[in-house]
């Protein structure tokens, strides 16, 4: 079963989440989708092909080799294709649009048997989700699930009047 924590983030807020994660792991970021395979390694969070694409992060210390494919859409896109049991962490960005949080996700042994120490994968994981917890300057519960906010989003929310 996967892990996975509700945050809303602004763009000012992924900026700080992201030097967070590069000041304090050796890490890698890759969007879902771009036009080249140069280009799904990304240095900042707001720097990706599409504003909804996910975020995965791939941390150094475990051993992993992205394999690539490409669509077969008009458009040509590449993609990592094995990504489900990978040491990766996946982040969603929030939708101020449709009111949907982002989320921090680490499938763990959701979709399969993963090749990498996974108890200490989720140190790492767990360090993570602490930070955000302590960062977050909101909290809002909604339908059982808790939704925490970073400073930017939770002022966002509070003027929108989200909820």
């Amino acid at each position: 079963m996967g892990r996975q924590i509700q945050l809303f983030t602004t763009a000012l807020d992924n900026d700080i989440l992201c030097d967070y994660l590069q000041r304090n792991f050796d890490c890698i970021f890759y969007q879902s989708f771009a036009s080249s395979i140069e280009e799904l390694s990304i240095n900042s969070f707001n720097d990706t092909f599409r504003a909804d694409s996910p975020i995965y992060v791939y941390f150094k210390e475990f051993d992993w080799n992205p394999e690539f494919s490409q669509t077969s859409t008009k458009d040509r896109l590449f993609y990592i294709t094995n990504k489900s049991t990978a040491p990766i962490i996946e982040i969603n960005k929030t939708n101020w649009e449709t009111g949907d949080s982002g989320r921090i996700y680490w499938s763990k042994n959701f979709s399969g048997n993963p090749k990498y120490d996974i108890e200490k994968f989720e140190r790492i994981y767990n360090e993570i989700i602490k930070w955000i917890k302590k960062n977050a300057v909101g909290q809002i519960k909604k339908s059982s699930v808790n939704l925490y906010f970073f400073k930017d989003a939770w002022t966002h929310q509070l003027d929108s009047k989200l909820f």
